[in-house]
């Protein structure tokens, strides 16, 4: 009997090449920063629990679809994220098992999720224990495994939960043809490895979307357990981006695709395609949060509420106080007129584009110097896509301006442009009314040079 072809040789897992900052996603830092500030200002609110859940329960159920532990149909599936895991709703579906076999993986793989958030706050670093701890979890409610012969038959065969594979695990392509995972007796030593190199990444401080893909796609090389490598792999990815405040790596049945393919190119040695992967379901994420904060809950809020809040917070850390009043109202009816008019655009066909305000929020960091920023921007979708957008500076008293930008992407708006020289900044010596008459014909004139430049 001719032995089968190996399509793909394992080798050691190898290191960050050390150009990985070029893989990074820039836009990313920003949009977290958005995300935690927005949410500072509405606290625990139960639009942002709601949010939360849904995701949690989404991750939940396609970890296990996308491995063919399961089939759930799209309007079921839609149900359980929206009214929560339930068992009746669950046996409505079009669905390939019991729900007494479904449901129990399902509330594995939710609570295996929610104990990554625990990992996070504890402080823990990660370690080979944890990683079988965290397998065992998943694989609870699977007692078996389907392995395959040395004459290429496929059998089911307890599963050995928590604990590194005894047996090769190499699966065997349409083709015919051998995949290599790393051997068993090595599985030990390449974990260390991984564990090593991952905490040397977050001590030098590579950017989440590089180290979770990294982490995700070497222990996939590995594969070190019998099964359950796809699930863990994902949640190891998870605890990545959680540590970031970031969102967990969620891979929809309609990515999978998109997935394997990345996957299989790290495999040949260009992690671009993962980064970028595990970059834009961030960026996705990024902009539901984003559109649910600011239309759910700052919506609520009354432009008085949301200045007195701000300046509230700005008194307590700095005393000043003074004109930033004047200036923070102005600053208000600017947000609405930038709303109002992308909605409304004037002499635009509005077929020609959507818009979608993705961002909005209010705070302040400080790293040299104190920034107070409202982010505001619209998504054009059309035979491309594309980004503009007009961003509230507040450097000093009396330095602040509304900065526009414009950028493109299939991938997560990668390449955006400031256009500082073409900035509106606000003049404390005119009247109010004068200020924001003034505002509005500087902003006619920019959206639409915006929309050329994008």
């Amino acid at each position: 009997m001719a032995m089968p072809v190996v399509a793909h040789h394992w080798q050691p897992i190898a290191d960050l090449p050390e150009d990985w900052e070029a893989m990074a996603d820039p836009t990313l830092p920003a949009l977290a920063e958005e995300w935690r500030k927005g949410r500072e200002m509405v606290g625990d609110s139960p639009e942002i629990r709601r949010f939360n859940a849904e995701l949690l329960r989404e991750v939940a159920i396609e970890t296990g679809l996308i491995e063919g532990l399961y089939s759930i149909d799209r309007g079921t599936t839609e149900t359980l994220i929206r009214m929560g895991l339930i068992k009746e709703e669950l046996a409505q579906g079009i669905i390939d098992r019991s729900p007494d076999e479904i449901m129990p993986i399902l509330e594995d793989q939710h609570s295996a999720t929610e104990g990554l958030f625990e990992f996070v706050k504890q402080k823990r670093d990660l370690s080979t224990s944890y990683i079988k701890e965290l397998h065992a979890h998943l694989t609870r409610h699977q007692p078996t495994t389907t392995a395959m012969t040395s004459s290429g038959s496929r059998v089911e065969v307890a599963l050995l939960r928590g604990d590194w594979k005894q047996h090769p695990n190499n699966p065997r392509r349409e083709d015919g043809s051998i995949h290599e995972y790393c051997p068993p007796e090595q599985v030990a030593s390449e974990m260390d490895r991984l564990i090593e190199m991952h905490l040397a990444h977050e001590a030098s401080g590579v950017t989440p979307d590089v180290s979770a893909a990294w982490l995700h796609h070497r222990f996939t090389q590995i594969h070190p357990f019998q099964d359950g490598n796809g699930r863990v792999a994902r949640s190891l990815a998870s605890l990545v981006f959680l540590r970031a405040g970031w969102f967990i790596l969620n891979v929809s049945r309609d990515e999978r695709e998109n997935y394997i393919d990345a996957l299989e190119a790290a495999d040949n040695n260009n992690d671009n395609e993962i980064v970028g992967f595990f970059s834009r379901l961030q960026y996705n994420w990024f902009d539901k949060a984003l559109t649910s904060l600011s239309r759910a809950e700052l919506a609520a809020l009354d432009g008085d509420t949301i200045i007195d809040n701000v300046l509230s917070r700005q008194h307590q850390r700095s005393g000043v106080v003074g004109g930033a009043v004047k200036i923070m109202r102005i600053e208000y009816d600017i947000i609405e007129i930038i709303q109002e008019k992308l909605e409304h655009p004037n002499g635009i066909d509005p077929k020609f584009f959507d818009v979608d305000i993705i961002d909005y929020s209010i705070g302040d960091k400080k790293k040299n110097e104190e920034q107070k920023a409202v982010f505001k921007s619209v998504k054009i979708e059309g035979n491309s896509e594309g980004i503009i957008g007009f961003k509230i500076y507040d450097f000093e008293i009396d330095t602040r301006g509304v900065m526009p930008f414009a950028g493109g992407s299939r991938h997560g708006f990668k390449h955006i442009r400031y256009f500082e020289e073409d900035r509106f900044l606000i003049n404390l010596n005119n009247g109010h009314k004068d200020e924001i008459s003034r505002f509005e014909r500087w902003f006619e004139k920019t959206w639409l040079f915006l929309l050329l430049e994008w």
